[in-house]
C-alpha cells in the first residue's frame, strides 16, 4: 500500500515526477493520493489523478477525452443542439458516478 500526501502534485502526466510515480504504482497492491486541492474543473487532472489510483476505472486518456471530455464539452457549447446537451449531461451524470466513489 502506498499513500500519497499533496497528490495534486503529480497531475501532469508529462511530468517526470508523475512517471516515478507511476513506476511506484507499478509495483504497490494499492495507492492512495490525498489532497485538499479542488480539481479546478480540469478533466486532465481529473484523469491524471485517478490513473494514478485506478487505472481501469476512467480508461486510456484517448477513451476518456472522447467519452467524456469532448462529448461534455460539445454540449455545453453555446448554440449545442438538445441531443449534444443531452448526452453532455448523461456523460456528466456517468462520470460523477464513477467518480463518486474515489473522491470524498
Amino acid at each position: 500500500c502506498v499513500i500519497v500526501d499533496e497528490a495534486h502534485g503529480y497531475k501532469n502526466p508529462a511530468s517526470k515526477r508523475y512517471e516515478e510515480l507511476r513506476a511506484i504504482q507499478a509495483r504497490a497492491d494499492v495507492l492512495f493520493g490525498l489532497t485538499g486541492t479542488p480539481l479546478q474543473n480540469n478533466m486532465d487532472e481529473l484523469h491524471a489523478l485517478l490513473s494514478l489510483c485506478t487505472d481501469a476505472v476512467l480508461g486510456n486518456k484517448s477513451d476518456f477525452k472522447e467519452t467524456y471530455e469532448n462529448t461534455i464539452a460539445r454540449g455545453e457549447q453555446r448554440g449545442a443542439d438538445r441531443n449534444a446537451r443531452g448526452l453532455a449531461s448523461e456523460r456528466r451524470k456517468q462520470l460523477q458516478r464513477i467518480t463518486s466513489k474515489y473522491i470524498l
